[in-house]
């Protein structure tokens, strides 16, 4: 506890000998050593700790969703905190106190985005009734996505060539974005199988081996989908992409 000197005015005063007696206010006088001496530090900044004050007015999922075109346009390297205020209609503080930094945002801007494809793209892969179409249609989605709102894997593939492993956080996130994708990828083609829908030449051997080829081959695919679009190569080279791969899904299909 800081120790502090006090004094309070007595009230008394000697005139021309007499003393005379009044009764002002106190005057209370608080001295506190640390402000007293050249060396004293400054006073602490006083700070909102995150959450507090107003009620924030805005949708923090809607931000998000705005946060991920605008690191997609600009790339987070060039992304200034003031130009985020500008196109999210946002201050500083209520960037920092909501998510903490640039960094932080960006980091939920990424969980927000491939929760958002899995629940949009990837389900819809997952519970289709013919595995095989359901990954042709993947890829149509992807293709039509990648310049529309969400940009279906451009941002992921924006994000990796940006950071190009410098970034631990980010690199977690789009290492398990591949794992998921594929993943499902081989699931789709072993339920393709269990469904008697694939060439009976393509269950010979080793398929687990030819499994895992393949999804890698899709992953390939998507890859090159979504950089062709991030370069904005036009809409004839992503869909001449796309049919390729769609034709090459097609081909393992039984007769």
């Amino acid at each position: 506890m800081v120790e502090a000197s006090l004094r309070i005015s007595s009230g008394i005063e000697s005139r021309a000998g007499v003393a005379t007696t009044y009764l002002p206010q106190p005057v209370l006088f608080i001295a506190y050593p640390e402000v007293m001496t050249d060396n004293a530090p400054p006073p602490k900044e006083r700070t909102r700790a995150p959450g507090g004050g107003r009620k924030k007015s805005f949708d923090t999922d809607d931000v998000l969703v705005q946060a991920v075109d605008i690191f997609w346009q600009h790339g987070f390297a060039d992304t200034s905190i003031r130009q985020l205020e500008d196109e999210l209609g946002l201050t500083a503080s209520s960037i920092y106190n909501t998510f903490g930094s640039k960094h932080d945002m960006l980091d939920a801007a990424v969980e927000k985005y491939l929760g958002l494809m899995d629940r949009v793209v990837l389900s819809e892969l997952r519970d289709a009734d013919d595995p095989l179409t359901g990954l042709t249609e993947f890829f149509h989605r992807v293709s039509i996505g990648v310049d529309g709102e969400h940009r279906w894997g451009c941002f992921v593939v924006s994000l990796l060539t940006e950071n190009a492993g410098r970034d631990e956080q980010i690199n977690a996130r789009t290492g398990a974005y591949f794992d998921t994708l594929r993943s499902e990828f081989e699931s789709a083609l072993r339920r393709a199988q269990a469904a008697e829908l694939l060439t009976p030449e393509l269950g010979t051997g080793d398929f687990e081996s030819w499994v895992q080829d393949q999804a890698n081959l899709l992953l390939v695919n998507l890859l090159g989908i979504n950089t062709a679009a991030r370069g904005r190569m036009g809409n004839a080279v992503v869909d001449s992409l796309t049919a390729s791969v769609q034709m090459q899904i097609e081909s393992w299909r039984s007769d």
